[in-house]
């Protein structure tokens, strides 16, 4: 698949991720860096009547691709904050 490609298909399975989560929430990406991805976007949701950061995500550079040995194929990096899960879960307003 095409970078553009690998990246829709990156943020229709976080939105269901996060869908399955929180259940239907208002989402927006954002853009991002991160030195091993491009594009590089942040997932936001609608919570306490702010914008919260939920995760960071993008598709792998394909050089790191093609130095793994796996050049044909294109990957995904993302990470959930665990701190993010329970803000909203539990309604914490503040987690500091």
């Amino acid at each position: 698949p095409s970078k553009e490609e690998a990246e829709a298909d990156l943020k229709r399975t976080l939105e269901g991720m996060v869908r399955a989560v929180f259940g239907d929430v208002e989402m927006r990406w954002v853009g991002a860096y991160f030195p091993f991805t491009e594009p590089s976007l942040e997932l936001e949701i609608f919570f306490n009547d702010e914008w919260l950061e939920v995760l960071g995500a993008g598709v792998i550079h394909q050089t790191i691709m093609d130095n793994c040995g796996v050049g044909n194929h294109r990957g995904w990096a993302f990470g959930l904050g665990i701190e993010r899960l329970a803000m909203v879960l539990f309604d914490i307003p503040d987690i500091r």
